[in-house]
């Protein structure tokens, strides 16, 4: 039976020759680390199982750790069990963790303003407010054409926003619907883009 020194030096060799980044591999053997020395303060001794590895982790979820890490954990004892020891890992037994859904944090209209207050040149300034009216996606800005804006109808972009995500699923028709805009918002975008100064930078 192995130690857990053994235990260790044969999963950071088998990280080492799959070439897991260096992070990868702390992470691993430190959730490692932390099976083995769970398993000796409760006096287990025997084989690695996968009861084990559930009493271990149920122990991580009591102490409250973070998903991010409860998964890396996971990770790394399903890995050392499946691929170095050839254990079995029954996913119906112990199935991944499900992430925790939280809910983004949102600013307030007044730290909208300040946003756009601060922003030191203008078309910036312009940018940041269409995208905030229009809920477009920067991959959505970064395609806007003057052709899309429709002055008259006062409306605007959002027929670009549905056409463009639909076109990328493979939709056979766009579907469009409108977002309201400010006639003089609609023309500070018109003039911005019709002189060229406009311009998204692409990384």
């Amino acid at each position: 039976m192995k130690t857990d020194k053994e235990h260790l030096e044969a999963y950071a060799l088998y990280l080492k020759l799959q070439n897991f980044a260096i992070p990868t591999c702390k992470t691993y053997l430190s959730g490692l680390r932390h099976f083995l020395e769970f398993r000796d303060h409760n006096g287990i001794r025997g084989p690695l199982s996968q009861d084990q590895a559930i009493q271990f982790l149920n122990f991580k979820h009591d102490q409250g750790k973070s998903w991010s890490l409860f998964n890396c954990i996971y990770s790394a004892l399903r890995k050392y069990f499946r691929e170095v020891l050839d254990i079995e890992w029954s996913v119906k037994k112990l199935p991944r963790p499900r992430k925790d859904r939280i809910l983004p944090e949102l600013i307030s209209k007044e730290e909208v303003v300040q946003l756009i207050e601060h922003a030191t040149i203008y078309k910036h300034q312009v940018l940041i407010t269409l995208v905030y009216a229009t809920g477009l996606r920067l991959s959505e800005v970064l395609h806007l054409k003057i052709e899309h804006i429709h002055g008259q109808r006062k409306h605007n972009l959002s027929r670009l926003q549905r056409d463009f995500c639909t076109q990328r699923q493979g939709a056979q028709r766009p579907v469009c619907s409108y977002s309201g805009l400010s006639a003089a918002a609609i023309e500070e975008l018109l003039c911005e883009v019709s002189s060229g100064s406009l311009l998204v930078q692409r990384y």
